[in-house]
């Protein structure tokens, strides 16, 4: 190939060559021609303008051939230029199910960074892999627990709803990746992808999301955040909004907070000093019918005390009483 374009290449140069002897050979008859009639029109008594123009025409004649001629040879190295660009265009050329394969085979061997690659290349070509695919690499990247691979699945998600792609999504994936996003700092998109679950109404298990909240507590402004969570998904379940009784409902109730998320938000905001969000969600609590048991009741009345709520100390006094399994210390 390399050989046959060197000959291609030298034909164009051999080319060039006889067109600059045909220009010279042209130019010396132009002159020449210039030259006789010049002195015919001198010996005939032409004057001096005829022999002036018709100069001129030989000139403009010479100057259009040497033109034409040199946008040919342009045409001709551009043309092999464009056939260079396409053969390398055709041997990037990758088959959709082959790269799939090899996404998966990288995923497999823990290989992000590949992984990564191959999945641009596809989402230059056809847009997002096979289902199975981009969810095996989020898990990839989500055990990686590396902020850079993290972050790029966190991009992968976001374009996947920007595009309206979501369905590509499984609940379980999008989980786990909250997960790791929580255990590496990232408390905003952690939480993020738990709202987008939500809005999706792939409701995420209380056990579950509240994981989340538990490292995501773990930080001035993750426990902020966390409470904000528990508020938000909480509003759902205003007095008594979803029925129960509803089989439809089942899902739904499964992500409705309980003791221990409550417990996993207020002690992140009594620990960083956000008392006065933890007041919002006590608020909440009998709005929700959550039963406070006796880790609840001890970091209610902490709460209380820091924001001097001493009528509200009172009053939790009785529940305090009641319940059965509070200890000295506590």
């Amino acid at each position: 190939m390399l050989s046959w374009r060197k000959t291609k290449l030298q034909g164009v140069s051999v080319h060039q060559c006889r067109f600059s002897s045909l220009f010279r050979g042209v130019l010396v008859d132009a002159v020449g021609v210039t030259g006789t009639q010049s002195q015919a029109s001198l010996q005939h008594g032409l004057p001096g303008k005829t022999v002036l123009s018709i100069a001129r025409n030989h000139s403009v004649l010479l100057s259009k051939l040497c033109t034409s001629t040199r946008l040919d040879v342009w045409s001709i190295d551009r043309t092999e230029a464009f056939s260079t660009i396409s053969g390398s265009i055709l041997l990037q050329a990758r088959d959709p199910a082959k790269l799939n394969e090899e996404i998966q085979i990288a995923v497999n061997q823990h290989r992000c960074d590949e992984a990564w690659r191959l999945f641009e290349q596809h989402m230059q070509m056809e847009g997002f892999p096979r289902k199975s695919v981009v969810n095996n690499v989020l898990v990839c990247f989500a055990e990686s627990l590396d902020s850079n691979w993290l972050q790029k699945g966190y991009i992968l998600v976001e374009q996947a709803f920007d595009e309206g792609k979501q369905n590509l999504l499984e609940k379980e994936p999008l989980l786990y990746l909250s997960l790791a996003l929580a255990k590496s700092g990232m408390a905003v998109p952690a939480s993020t992808i738990l709202r987008k679950l939500v809005e999706v109404e792939e409701y995420p298990h209380v056990s579950a999301w509240s994981a989340v909240l538990a490292y995501m507590s773990l930080a001035g402004s993750g426990s902020y955040l966390s409470a904000e969570l528990v508020l938000e998904i909480g509003y759902l379940f205003h007095n008594n909004r979803v029925d129960p009784r509803k089989k439809s409902n089942a899902p739904l109730l499964a992500m409705k907070p309980n003791t221990q998320a409550l417990n996993i938000a207020l002690a992140g905001c009594l620990l960083f000093g956000t008392t006065r969000k933890a007041e919002e969600l006590l608020d909440m609590i009998p709005k929700i019918g959550v039963k406070a048991d006796a880790n609840l009741l001890v970091i209610m009345a902490h709460i209380y005390e820091r924001n001097g709520r001493r009528e509200e100390l009172r009053k939790l006094q009785r529940h305090i009483d009641e319940a059965c399994n509070l200890n000295d210390s506590q």
